[in-house]
């Protein structure tokens, strides 16, 4: 291996004598693995590291690093299918109050300031959504191709006595059970 400083642009090539970009590591083979690794203090004389490496062979560039001293561990993977976090991690927007995770069951668990909601199928006959809030609520008509029906009891309801639907239509279809 041999190292290049480009005078001209001031680019360093480590293992490659034509660097392309400010720092520019080069291996030789595809099934060779490569690693960029950056150690350091945090300016509170804890050790943080970051590492970006990949095996060459499976394809998967693994996004590493730790504050607070040990080794990096691995908090993302990117590969041609895609991007995969471990399951203790969270997937963070700009914002910093709106997160994805993995929820209970392998379920999907969006989170906000607001609360969370889960969702996926649990079993194989219905698909579920969980929540941390009392009710759903959705802005525009809800139409199913299908029956409503209620869970666990044969009881239907359509809300409290001063709030009811005042229309209830039905096209084709009965009310009220089988």
């Amino acid at each position: 291996n041999h190292l290049i400083i480009k005078k001209t642009t001031g680019s360093v090539g480590i293992g490659t004598d034509g660097p392309t970009s400010n720092i520019h590591v080069g291996v030789s083979g595809a099934d060779k693995a490569s690693e960029l690794r950056l150690d350091g203090t945090n300016g509170s004389s804890q050790v943080c590291g970051f590492i970006i490496d990949s095996s060459g062979a499976t394809g998967n560039v693994n996004f590493k690093y730790n504050i607070g001293g040990g080794t990096p561990s691995t908090r993302m993977i990117m590969n041609t299918a895609g991007l995969k976090l471990p399951a203790s991690h969270y997937l963070y927007f700009e914002d910093g109050n709106t997160y994805l995770s993995k929820g209970a069951n392998n379920s999907l668990m969006v989170v906000t300031s607001g609360g969370w909601l889960q969702i996926a199928p649990q079993n194989s006959s219905y698909c579920h959504f969980y929540t941390d809030r009392n009710e759903f609520y959705f802005s525009t008509k809800i139409a199913t191709n299908g029956n409503v029906y209620p869970y666990s009891n044969n009881a239907y309801s359509s809300g409290l006595a001063n709030n009811r639907w005042t229309n209830v239509y039905s096209y084709g279809g009965d009310f009220g059970g089988s």
